[in-house]
């Protein structure tokens, strides 16, 4: 029922364990009582398909979750999971507040080429330092993996409400500094895009071959 208005933004998945934990790599999950985040999210929808790709499906023991329940720890209300899969925009309130709480670590996940073969949709991802506190900073990118994210609409949804959405989310200034901007976006031709947007983008790669002669 839903067809896609643009790509927005990476988001980039976070797998982080207690410090207490002896967890020192993905695979170690299994077993382990993991946070997926809320039913029916692309957290828990990117976190099914990393443990689909690593055989981990079965053994991982997943808990949907809403991510403030374990964002409050060690307070007494907060569900006390072993790790956690966050996938979401770099720089996110809920991952500052998990790091910047000294109880979780970030997990590496260096099987990221493997993972892509099974699941193309996912790719290649780096966790990049700036994204650390100050005086935890690791001298390197951390490896994972991660998805797009699109803004979608239903297929009967009108043209013009299509268009103005489109409007506004090139409008200067951008709505968001990932943004991936209006030239990505109109590379995406193999998306399933809704009739509207595939028309908006055509009209600028047409107008932007134009300028160019």
């Amino acid at each position: 029922r839903l067809c896609v208005v643009a790509p927005l933004f990476d988001e980039v998945l976070y797998v982080l364990a207690r410090t207490d934990s002896k967890i020192q790599t993905i695979r170690d999950l299994n077993g382990q009582l993991v946070a997926v985040g809320p039913k029916g999210s692309g957290s828990q929808a990117t976190a099914n398909l990393v443990l689909e790709s690593l055989d981990l499906q079965d053994s991982v023991d997943q808990l949907s979750i809403e991510w403030r329940q374990i964002s409050d720890a060690p307070e007494k209300q907060a569900v006390q999971t072993d790790a956690s899969m966050v996938c979401i925009g770099s720089g996110s309130e809920i991952v500052n507040e998990l790091f910047h709480s000294r109880n979780w670590r970030i997990v590496s996940i260096f099987e990221g080429v493997q993972i892509r073969r099974r699941h193309p949709t996912l790719k290649v991802m780096t966790i990049e330092p700036w994204e650390f506190p100050e005086g935890s900073r690791p001298d390197r990118g951390i490896p994972t993996v991660g998805t797009t994210a699109f803004l979608a609409a239903k297929k009967n949804a009108p043209s013009s409400l299509v268009r103005a959405a489109l409007d506004a989310l090139y409008a200067d200034p951008p709505l968001l500094e990932s943004l991936i901007p209006k030239a990505g976006a109109a590379e995406w031709q193999d998306l399933g895009f809704r009739d509207e947007a595939r028309r908006y983008f055509t009209e600028y790669v047409r107008a932007q071959s134009a300028e160019s002669h």
